[in-house]
């Protein structure tokens, strides 16, 4: 505490006291809002750091996936049915991520499949990319098979799959007039239909029956079973397979029982223009 001296002014003292207090003062000051920004500093820095551990422990652990087999290749999931399949429910088929299917129209040159008219108009209400196929039977006459198939099928729509011929069984005919024949049909359906259509057969008996060099105009519809494509018949060598049957048991939501599963070689934008190629100009 200033003494007061007597000789000493009132308004001298109250200067001088004063000065002394603020220089007694202000460091502890200056002192106190130091550590209080060190402090909240400090503080600042534990939040976050507690915020970054929480962040760590709630963030899930990544897994290496496998590496699928046929990585690097763009696929779509498909589907062919029949009557076998019975009562489907194609927007079930539809929702399970299938993006196409092919019905079985008519076989030899007398069948129609009593489930294609069902299936060719759910098919298209349920949003799926549609196909039609024949099961061809060598010992019956081609024309007269083309015609029942395209009575049977109607008038495509230009979204609609190209029509396929399914060439497995060689009917106790021999090899030459199996393959005019098969040709016979695929040029009367191109002809009438204005689609180029798919054929599909196995290796092994392509191998032995669909020898001609005139096939390969033709897509190629492969079915393999083996979990993966080893190798085409010579006919479609250079141009590969289309679409591959992998799986001849599979199961599908919306169809009771087993059902062929089928893949198609490409993006939907090469769905779509393979669709679009396949009109004849």
């Amino acid at each position: 505490m200033l003494a007061k001296l007597d000789d000493m002014p009132e308004w001298l003292y109250r200067v001088l006291k004063a000065i002394l207090l603020i220089g007694l003062v202000t460091p502890v000051v200056l002192w106190a809002m130091q550590y209080k920004g060190v402090a909240a500093n400090a503080a600042a820095a534990s939040v976050r750091d507690i915020k970054q551990d929480l962040a760590r422990i709630a963030s899930p652990v990544k897994t290496v996936e496998p590496v699928p087999a046929n990585a690097g290749v763009d696929t779509l999931k498909g589907i062919d049915v029949s009557h076998y399949q019975q009562n489907i429910d194609w927007s079930k088929v539809a929702g399970a991520g299938v993006v196409f299917a092919y019905a079985k129209a008519t076989g030899g040159s007398s069948f129609v499949d009593p489930a294609f008219s069902r299936n060719w108009q759910s098919m298209r209400e349920a949003g799926l990319y549609r196909g039609a196929y024949h099961f061809f039977l060598a010992g019956d006459d081609p024309k007269v098979q083309a015609e029942q198939f395209i009575k049977t099928i109607g008038k495509l729509r230009r979204k609609d799959l190209p029509p396929m011929l399914d060439v497995e069984t060689d009917d106790d005919t021999d090899i030459e007039t199996l393959q005019e024949r098969a040709l016979v049909w695929l040029q009367t359906v191109e002809k009438s239909t204005g689609r180029t259509p798919v054929v599909y057969t196995d290796n092994g008996f392509a191998d032995k029956v669909l020898t001609d060099p005139r096939f390969a105009r033709y897509p190629f519809w492969i079915a393999d079973y083996a979990g993966s494509v080893s190798g085409v018949p010579n006919p479609w060598e250079k141009r590969g397979w289309q679409f591959w049957q992998y799986e001849d048991s599979g199961s599908v939501a919306g169809i009771t029982g087993e059902v062929d599963l089928d893949k198609f070689q490409g993006t939907l934008a090469d769905l779509r223009a393979f669709v679009e190629k396949s009109h004849v100009k």
